[in-house]
């Protein structure tokens, strides 16, 4: 997006520029040289008004939320009940090998193995509910990335470490990549969203009260609307998830 057009009193100037403009309205027979009294006192003076016109710009900006930032984009949008969505956590399943019966508490953890020449760490997942090995010896186990973010979406395979052992456990796995993994909504789909929410305010169902509502489901990075895609009475919407990866 094109930065903000800057009324002239907003305008960069330097710290000579502005003590040329101040000079220039003193008497003509004063001493105005560098190190003279006047000199001394106005040099001050120049360099702040530098420094305010920086935070005038910045207060501009924040004015309007297409030039906006950071938690000053959070406070305008929430003027329209519109909110930044969190990051969100990858899940998937890991399937672990032992002795049947062996019980495997909610909470336990596994991971990814680090990679040291490369530096990357580990990743870390937390099961979600109890589970037991089957007559089998395996059970698929329901799991969640210990941080939201885009890094807990790994490939099938990746996760093969129990961070601590339990007996009767001989291996892990996770037979299909973790998915669902999202970062928190940025500024600009944030922007967009509340832009949608004044430009196409809130109707009876309309095609674009659709795409607000879907939109507002944190995971959720795009939509588009087919009205009547089945016939009087139907509404198809297609979903993108945020990372453009996966889509319904």
């Amino acid at each position: 997006m094109a930065d903000i057009v800057l009324p002239d009193f907003l305008q960069d100037e330097t710290e000579e520029q502005i003590m040329a403009r101040m000079i220039a309205r003193l008497p003509p027979d004063l001493d105005v040289s560098e190190g003279s009294y006047l000199w001394d006192a106005l040099a001050p003076v120049a360099a702040e008004v530098v420094q305010m016109k920086m935070e005038a710009r910045e207060i501009l900006k924040r004015a309007f939320i297409q030039y906006s930032y950071g938690a000053y984009v959070d406070a305008r949008a929430a003027d329209r009940g519109v909110t930044r969505k969190p990051a969100v956590k990858a899940v998937g399943q890991v399937r672990v090998t032992g002795t049947p019966a062996t019980i495997i508490p909610a909470g336990t953890r596994f991971s990814t193995t680090a990679d040291l020449a490369t530096g990357t760490p580990a990743i870390e997942f937390v099961s979600t509910a109890q589970a037991s090995i089957e007559a089998g010896g395996t059970v698929l186990v329901n799991i969640e990335a210990v941080e939201p973010g885009t890094d807990g979406n790994v490939q099938a395979g990746a996760i093969n470490q129990l961070m601590v052992p339990i007996a009767g456990v001989t291996a892990v796995t996770n037979p299909e990549a973790t998915s669902g993994g999202a970062p928190e909504e940025s500024d600009e789909a944030l922007i967009a969203r509340y832009l949608e929410q004044v430009q196409r305010p809130p109707d009876t169902g309309n095609k674009n009260d659709y795409i607000r509502w879907v939109k507002e489901v944190v995971g959720v990075g795009d939509a588009i609307c087919i009205p009547l895609w089945n016939g009087p009475g139907t509404v198809k919407v297609v979903i993108v998830d945020s990372t453009g990866a996966h889509y319904l």
